[in-house]
């Protein structure tokens, strides 16, 4: 099962939280290698942050990478380049391009640079364009969910399944749904594994286990459990301008 890292020790604010300082502190608790991330305009400008390092640091961070990428995609060959990683010293740096508006920085331990999860990072960014009123560049093609497993090491099977607390309706909790194992999938990426399951109302879905933190799901869970109605659609479907 899916459990988020418990609060860390977090940096004194020098400004008023906004509602994408919640997105953030998500993202941390997700990804516990991710000691600070922010929010960053095109002018390098930080819009928000989160983690335990010092806010000048990150701000910094942000303006500076900003700033690299701009110069990168001016180069005839990386024009449309979207994420920038760098590996240091005592650091990793993780700059990636949400819309030509904002971008979203993670400073990361040095190991954690090239792993964060990508289908993680469609969430986030969907979630934050969401918040800003923006189209999503990039819609997510697989939902993250919260899984119960039985058995261990390659034995190991999906056996209760919910939505992840991002996709729940508002003010409301959903049970955990048992799930019947049809069949498991071959031919996908090192370190990862497919199940083909069906739900108790008779619906088929494919889940995906990315890793020992994260499942996801082909379809939005919520809408097999209680209607498509109670989805939030926004994180999945580009807004109309």
């Amino acid at each position: 099962m899916t459990v988020p890292a418990g609060r860390r020790r977090r940096a004194l604010r020098d400004q008023g939280e906004s509602p994408f300082a919640a997105i953030l502190e998500d993202l941390l608790a997700l990804v516990p290698f991710v000691r600070g991330a922010a929010i960053v305009d095109f002018e390098g400008e930080t819009v928000d942050y989160a983690g335990e390092l010092d806010p000048f640091e990150l701000r910094v961070a942000a303006a500076t990478l900003q700033l690299t990428l701009a110069d990168i995609r001016e180069c005839p060959y990386h024009g449309s380049a979207v994420q920038l990683s760098v590996c240091m010293g005592r650091a990793g740096y993780v700059l990636r391009a949400l819309d030509p508006s904002y971008s979203l920085l993670m400073v990361l331990r040095k190991l954690g640079t090239f792993v964060v999860s990508t289908r993680v990072l469609l969430e986030i960014e969907a979630r934050i364009l969401v918040e800003a009123g923006l189209p999503i560049v990039r819609k997510p093609s697989l939902h993250r969910i919260d899984v119960e497993t039985f058995g261990r090491g390659s034995r190991i099977r999906p056996a209760r399944i919910r939505p992840a607390q991002i996709a729940r309706p508002a003010g409301q909790d959903l049970d955990w749904m048992s799930v019947e194992v049809l069949g498991a999938l071959v031919g996908g990426a090192p370190g990862e594994r497919a199940f083909r399951v069906r739900l108790p109302t008779g619906a088929e879905c494919t889940l995906l286990r990315e890793s020992k933190r994260f499942w996801f799901s082909e379809e939005p869970i919520e809408a097999l459990m209680r209607g498509a109605s109670q989805t939030n659609d926004a994180l999945f479907h580009p807004a109309r301008s």
